[in-house]
């Protein structure tokens, strides 16, 4: 639960999680995450660290992070499973106030997430936009889309299951997925549309 309406510059939410043995946890965010303008210099920065046991269910459902301009935003998000818990992780990321103009207008969003099952890293994530030096724009990056959202699942008896989703796409709505090895898989967007990209993802968790 975030207090206040939003980060100032400095602030460091730290969130640890240890889920035990058999249980079934669903985390909600309250709200989106406002990332508010960085003054001298002094960043928001959010820290994960989330153990899960065995045979033990979580999901983390997805909000967005709006930075807003001037901003600058650290993120690392850690997660250790064990070779039988199932993992649900959803974010999203928003290029900041469209109609305030300031999409993209923010200082430099860090977003790190490393999974981990049985001590082994199985995913490493990173999206890193400095404003003076990210090519945005270019094919392979953001091009015209200014929100991604990105779902990892994780659990072994889903990764080899046939996955079909009557997705509407277009050139400023995009969806891909990807299966990560016996682990499970991980679903990502490119959109300029929030509802749509919000309801397609509620879509794929339902299904787990």
């Amino acid at each position: 639960m975030e207090t206040s309406g939003g980060m100032v510059a400095g602030d460091w939410n730290a969130y640890t999680f240890l889920v035990e043995d058999d249980c079934d946890v669903t985390l909600i965010p309250q709200s989106s995450t406002k990332v508010y303008p960085s003054k001298f210099d002094f960043a928001c920065r959010q820290t994960i660290e989330m153990t899960v046991g065995a045979n033990a269910r979580v999901k983390w459902l997805p909000e967005t992070t709006i930075p807003f301009e001037n901003s600058i935003f650290l993120a690392d998000t850690k997660i250790h499973l064990q070779e039988n818990s199932s993992l649900v992780f959803g974010e999203i990321f928003s290029s900041g106030r469209q109609k305030s103009a300031e999409s993209f207008e923010f200082r430099r969003f860090s977003s790190k997430t490393n999974i981990y099952v049985n001590d082994q890293i199985i995913v490493f994530d990173h999206l890193d936009i400095n404003k003076e030096a990210s090519p945005l724009f270019e094919l392979g990056m953001f091009e015209e889309h200014t929100y991604m959202g990105s779902i990892w699942l994780i659990d072994q008896s889903l990764a080899s299951r046939e996955w079909e989703f009557p997705f509407f796409k277009s050139a400023s709505h995009r969806f891909g997925m990807t299966q990560l090895d016996d682990y499970g898989v991980h679903f990502r967007w490119l959109t300029n549309d929030l509802c749509l990209l919000k309801e397609q993802m509620e879509q794929v968790i339902s299904e787990v």
